[in-house]
C-alpha cells in the first residue's frame, strides 16, 4: 500500500508539469454517463452531449501584416465579404489590405500570401491574389484560393457562397497549378499523388475528391515526415503549428502498416500517447489508443474501430488493471433507436483487489485517490447500475447511464445569451480552444450547491465559464461567493434515482472552438462532432434570449 501511495505522489508531482495533456480529474462521469477514468485526455475525449461556443470570424481579430518594405505592422484584421480590412487597436480608422501593398498577413494562426501567374478554373491568371498557406514539403508548396460570389456573406464553412480551390507549386516552376473540381480532377491528383499507393487507390475509387483534397495533402505530408524522421508540432491547444517556438507537444510517426499509421505523442521527452489512425483530416482512430503516466507506465488503453470506442482498460501507477469494460450498440425493437450498453469485465476495489464481474449483482467500494473519496458502486449483469458517495449524511449519486437524457437545449441558449456581449480578444489572438470540464453538484431541489472547474484552457475563457455558472461577480470558485447571488444560473431539473429525488454530481463539458469562414473546423480529432454541431446550427431555430427565470433542464 505504501509503495502504491508513493508512486501516486510521484505521478502527481510529474503531472504538475504535464497538466494540460494529462489532467487528473478522478472518478467522474459526465452528462453522457461517460467515465473519465481518472484523467482528461484532450485527444480522445469527445462528448456527444455538451455545451458549445463556436466563435465565427465576423469581427476584427488580432493579426499583423508585412508591407512592401518587409515591415511588420500589428493590429486587427477582418474579412468583410471579398475585402480585407486592417485597423490599429483603439482606432476607428481602417485601411484595405490589397495584394499590391501587402505581401502577406496573419490572422489567428492562419497565414495568407500573394500569388500571381497561376492556373484557376482552367485559365492562366496574372492578377495578384491572396491565398491561404497550407503546407510545403518535398519541394512542393500548397495553398488554398477562395472565390466569393456576389451574394457572399460570412457564413458557415459549407456555404455555397465560397468556392475553394487547392493550389500547388513545385520548387523549380514559376506557375501555380490547381486541382480542378471537374472530370479532370482525377488526372491532376494522380499527377502529384499517384506515387503513393494508398492515396492513388483512394483517388481512383472516388473517396478523395476536390473538396477533400486536404486529406490527400496531409497524408502525403505525413508520409514525407515519416520518411525523413521529422516530427509533427502542436501548440498548447493541440493544433498543428509550423512555428517551433509555439510548439508544446510533438509527435513521431513510428510505423505505417497497410492503411494504419502509428503515431507517438510527446511533451519534451515524456511520452504521452500512442494512437493508431486509418486516415487524416478528419483523423479516424483505428486500433489501440494508449496513454502513459509520466514515468512510462501504461495508464489507459482504448480500442477503436472506425473512430468508435469498443473497449476501455485503465491501469494504476503500478501498471495493474483497475477496470475493463466494452461498448455495445443494441436495438430494443424495430421502432426504438440504438442504445449504448457498457459491460464491465472486472473492477479493482478500494483494497486493490480485482473483482471479476459475472452475470450477478455486485456491490463494490471504489477509491478516488485523486480526490480522496470513496464511492459505492452497484453492478448487475456486468452493467454499472449506480455509483454514489456519502457526504455529511447526504447520498450523492453520479450519472452513469450512457443513455441518460440530459437536456441541454435551454442551457445552450442561456450560454449563447450570456456570451453574446463578452469580449475574449486575448484568447482568440492565441487561438485558444478546447474543452473545459465543470464538476457540479445539485441538491434534491435541483439547486447547484457545489461547482469547480477540473481543467483550464485560457484565463479569459475560464473566467467566462466561472461567471456563467457562479454569477457575474464570481472571481473564484468559492461556493460561498455565489450562494447569495440572486442572478446565478444555478437551477437544474431534479435528479431522480429509483423515482426518488437525490443529490447528484456530474461533469458538464464546455467546448470552445474557433471557425473562420475560409476553413473547416479546427479540431480534426473531433471532426464529426463539429460537423454535427454545424448541422444543428443550420437547421435549428433562430436564437432568442430566454425569458426569466432562467432554468436548466438536465
Amino acid at each position: 500500500m505504501k509503495t502504491l501511495q508513493l508512486s501516486l505522489i510521484l505521478s502527481l508531482l510529474l503531472l504538475v508539469k504535464y497538466s494540460y495533456s494529462q489532467t487528473p480529474v478522478g472518478l467522474h462521469y459526465d452528462i453522457n454517463g461517460k467515465a473519465m477514468n481518472g484523467f482528461f485526455d484532450p485527444l480522445t475525449y469527445s462528448p456527444k452531449n455538451k455545451l458549445s461556443k463556436v466563435h465565427y470570424s465576423a469581427s476584427y481579430e488580432v493579426g499583423h501584416y508585412y508591407n512592401a518594405n518587409g515591415k511588420k505592422v500589428e493590429g486587427l484584421i477582418k474579412f468583410e465579404n471579398k475585402k480585407i480590412f486592417f485597423k490599429e487597436k483603439g482606432s476607428y480608422r481602417r485601411t484595405k489590405l490589397t495584394p499590391d501593398l501587402v505581401k502577406n498577413f496573419v490572422i489567428g494562426v492562419d497565414s495568407f500570401f500573394v500569388v500571381s501567374n497561376y492556373y484557376l478554373r482552367g485559365k492562366l491568371q496574372t492578377k495578384p491574389q491572396f491565398v491561404q498557406y497550407i503546407t510545403e514539403f518535398e519541394g512542393k508548396k500548397f495553398a488554398k484560393h477562395y472565390h466569393f460570389n456576389s451574394t457572399f456573406a460570412l457564413q458557415l464553412p459549407d456555404s455555397k457562397s465560397i468556392k475553394e480551390t487547392f493550389m500547388i507549386k513545385e520548387k523549380d516552376k514559376m506557375l501555380w497549378d490547381n486541382f480542378p473540381d471537374n472530370r479532370k480532377f482525377e488526372e491532376k491528383a494522380l499527377q502529384y499523388f499517384g506515387h503513393l499507393p494508398y492515396i492513388k487507390k483512394q483517388i481512383l475509387s472516388g473517396k478523395i475528391k476536390a473538396e477533400s483534397m486536404i486529406s490527400a495533402i496531409k497524408y502525403a505530408e505525413y508520409e514525407y515526415k515519416h520518411k525523413n524522421s521529422e516530427p509533427i508540432l502542436y501548440d498548447q491547444y493541440w493544433q498543428e503549428t509550423r512555428n517551433i517556438n509555439n510548439a508544446i507537444y510533438h509527435a513521431n510517426i513510428t510505423n505505417i502498416q497497410d492503411s494504419i499509421w502509428t503515431i507517438d505523442y510527446y511533451q519534451d521527452s515524456v511520452k504521452l500517447y500512442t494512437i493508431n489512425y486509418s486516415s487524416f483530416y478528419p483523423n479516424v482512430k483505428d486500433g489501440e489508443f494508449k496513454a502513459f503516466y509520466p514515468d512510462g507506465i501504461k495508464r489507459k488503453c482504448i480500442r477503436y474501430k472506425n473512430n468508435k470506442i469498443k473497449q476501455v482498460k485503465s491501469y494504476n501507477t503500478l501498471g495493474q488493471l483497475t477496470d475493463s469494460y466494452q461498448y455495445y450498440k443494441t436495438k430494443r425493437d424495430t421502432f426504438s433507436p440504438y442504445v449504448t450498453t457498457i459491460k464491465y469485465d472486472s473492477i479493482v476495489d478500494s483494497n486493490n483487489k480485482t473483482i471479476p464481474l459475472l452475470d450477478s449483482s455486485k456491490t463494490i467500494v471504489r477509491s478516488d485517490k485523486y480526490r480522496n473519496l470513496k464511492y459505492i458502486q452497484v453492478y448487475k449483469d456486468k452493467k454499472l447500475e449506480a455509483s454514489y458517495r456519502i457526504h455529511k449524511g447526504d447520498t450523492i449519486y453520479q450519472i452513469t447511464n450512457p443513455n441518460f437524457k440530459f437536456k441541454t437545449k435551454t442551457l445552450q441558449k442561456n450560454l449563447e445569451y450570456f456570451l453574446s456581449n463578452k469580449n475574449y480578444e486575448e484568447a482568440l489572438s492565441v487561438n485558444a480552444q478546447g474543452i473545459i470540464l465543470a464538476s457540479i453538484i445539485i441538491n434534491k431541489k435541483g439547486r447547484m450547491v457545489d461547482c469547480k472547474l477540473l481543467n483550464s484552457i485560457h484565463p479569459q475563457i475560464d473566467s467566462m465559464v466561472r461567471e456563467f455558472l457562479l454569477g457575474e461577480n464570481a472571481t473564484s470558485l468559492n461556493i460561498e461567493n455565489f450562494r447569495a447571488n440572486k442572478r446565478v444560473f444555478n437551477k437544474f431539473k431534479v435528479y431522480k434515482y429509483n423515482k426518488t429525488k437525490q443529490f447528484c454530481e456530474f461533469v458538464l463539458p464546455f467546448d470552445f472552438s474557433i471557425v473562420r469562414f475560409y476553413r473547416q473546423p479546427f479540431n480534426y480529432n473531433h471532426f464529426f462532432n463539429h460537423m454535427n454541431h454545424f448541422h444543428q446550427l443550420n437547421s435549428g431555430p433562430k436564437f432568442t434570449p430566454p425569458p426569466p427565470p432562467l432554468r436548466f433542464s438536465p
